[in-house]
């Protein structure tokens, strides 16, 4: 049973109405429920603890990010390097595919892909390589 437009714009405000009520629920709980002690809390383990006496500690040094930090740092500098050629690849790539398929719709689908591909990867390491596209 399809819906229509109508329905869908229904159930999608029905929902945004639910979660904006959970939201506003557990704000005024929380705002019921803590005191000012409770805002103004500071932990007293780690690096950078208030010890009675000593004021606050020097800073330390930040340990090396390590997990899912160091992934995405790692994957962040390399698009930041390649992404001309990463989009070149995909963008260019996929478009010179769409534009070949139609242009040849009785050649080989997979040759015209990889033609598509070569390319739109060929187009990206120039850009790279000049700094532009164009």
């Amino acid at each position: 049973m399809a819906m229509d437009d109508n329905q869908v714009l229904n159930l999608v405000q029905d929902s945004l109405v639910r979660r904006m009520r959970t939201m506003f629920s557990l704000y005024y709980e929380a705002v019921d429920t803590l005191s000012l002690d409770h805002v103004n809390h500071v932990e007293q383990e780690g690096p950078r603890a208030r010890r009675p006496g000593a004021g606050m500690t020097q800073p330390t040094a930040e340990p090396a990010p390590t997990g899912l930090v160091r992934a995405l740092t790692v994957v962040i500098g390399h698009s930041q390097r390649w992404g001309m050629v990463w989009f070149g690849l995909l963008f260019w790539g996929s478009v010179m595919n769409a534009v070949g398929t139609e242009a040849w719709p009785d050649a080989n689908a997979l040759a015209v892909g990889a033609v598509a591909a070569v390319v739109g990867l060929t187009g990206g390491l120039v850009a790279k390589v000049r700094g532009r596209w164009i």
